[in-house]
């Protein structure tokens, strides 16, 4: 019986589910463009004085926040529909090259990020994945960033680049207050309380489990 019960309320905790609210994230997505790492079927790696880079493709896009989302921790995040292309008024570039430097634990003066067209292929030794450290490999670039402005979910599992720019318009920038105010005033307070509500019926469900 004990076993049953702690199985039970470990898997509705597994799944305990909430729902975000996203209206300061939705406002603030309008006129914004973000650089997003598409997706390359070959990965490119080069190595120039002992400093490994990959290949990327940097592409401006924007993200489409749902005004209201689930998060189902940690296995499922629905906060938002896929990306569009950057809005013209923007001035957002055209998808481009890049070379992402793979080791940031260095503390010289080799960049992060490179465009493909100022990068210097003549000094650099092509490598094979196989080849490298585990150091190497640290991808704290192509990670999730979260964008504490807005307090937004909805960006959790969107996959932008650290260390490049984000581009907003004067109309983007001037309602950022706007934005930030029902993040905070709006969004977090309702998103507390339906993770309150939401975590109480899963509670209510355990001996509806057990009754099985």
């Amino acid at each position: 019986m004990f076993r049953k019960l702690l199985l039970t309320f470990t898997g509705l905790c597994c799944l305990s589910s909430c729902i975000t609210f996203n209206t300061g994230a939705k406002l603030d997505s309008i006129g914004k463009a973000v650089p997003i790492n598409t997706y390359r079927e070959e990965e490119s790696l080069f190595e120039v004085n002992g400093v490994v880079y990959q290949e990327i493709m940097v592409e401006y896009r924007q993200q489409n926040p749902k005004l209201m989302g689930v998060i189902i921790s940690p296995y499922y995040i629905n906060t938002r529909n896929p990306t569009t292309p950057a809005p013209d008024d923007t001035g957002a570039p055209t998808p481009e090259l890049y070379l992402v430097r793979l080791d940031n634990k260095l503390t010289n003066d080799m960049p992060v990020f490179i465009k493909a067209i100022d990068f210097d292929y003549t000094k650099a030794k092509r490598v094979n994945k196989d080849e490298l450290a585990v150091s190497y490999m640290d991808r704290s670039h192509f990670t999730n960033k979260v964008d504490f402005l807005t307090l937004t979910p909805s960006q959790y599992d969107t996959f932008t680049l650290e260390g490049l720019p984000t581009i907003r318009t004067t109309g983007n920038k001037l309602r950022l207050p706007l934005a930030v105010a029902l993040s905070y005033g709006v969004d977090l307070p309702l998103t507390a309380v339906g993770y309150t509500v939401g975590t109480v019926l899963h509670l209510i469900m355990i001996p509806i489990e057990l009754l099985r």
